[in-house]
């Protein structure tokens, strides 16, 4: 819950909300990949904040891409299951749509606030957490990575790197690989994409 008041930067209230059926059903290589990437980015600030507030992807990027991996994998096997499932399978088909939107709802957080004539307004953020994001950053780090190796040798390339060639890895690349719409995983309610926010997609 956050408030309409720009002096007021806190949030009132918040809420932590667990997907039973999506803990159940994971491959256990899957969420012991998260595990192990969540207590990385936890323990690399002070007081274990590090998923709350700034990490450095560099740091963990073997298991970051390690954890995607994983969610690719298993994706995969769900997408080829919605495609073999049988029409007559109406409990398993629910099972599927309802875990489908927890997945969905992963890494996302969702904000109650006013608008300026107090009318109420829910936001959803994808968090930089988010796979999404996370393949994001892995592809901006890869293309860093493979323009530096190809320019830093080449004196007639170096120069560009102080024309503002810095400034398009620090700043103007933004993510595109933004879903057009969320649901929300309670209400069942659409959610459309509206821009980003801080490296974070903002719908409402």
């Amino acid at each position: 819950m956050a408030s309409n008041n720009p002096s007021q930067v806190s949030l009132s209230s918040l809420k932590f909300e667990s997907f039973d059926l999506l803990n159940q059903l994971a491959p256990s290589s899957l969420l012991s990949a998260r595990k192990d990437l969540f207590e990385a980015i936890n323990n690399s600030a002070p007081g274990k904040s590090g998923v709350l507030f700034t990490t450095s992807i560099n740091e963990f990027y073997v298991l970051a891409l390690n954890y995607l991996d994983e969610i690719f994998i298993w994706t995969n096997l769900l997408r080829e299951k919605f495609k073999e499932l049988s029409p007559e399978n109406v409990q398993e088909a629910k099972e599927l749509h309802s875990m489908l939107l927890q997945l969905q709802s992963l890494d996302i957080t969702t904000l109650q606030t006013r608008l300026d004539d107090n009318r109420p307004l829910s936001v959803k953020l994808l968090s930089p957490l988010h796979p999404l994001r996370l393949a994001w950053f892995l592809n901006h780090i890869d293309l860093y990575n493979d323009w530096e190796g190809k320019t830093v040798d080449n004196s007639k390339f170096r120069k560009e790197w102080f024309n503002n060639l810095n400034n398009f890895f620090l700043q103007d690349l933004t993510p595109e690989n933004n879903p057009l719409i969320l649901l929300d995983n309670e209400s069942k309610n659409p959610y459309q994409y509206a821009g980003s926010c801080h490296m974070a997609g903002e719908y409402i």
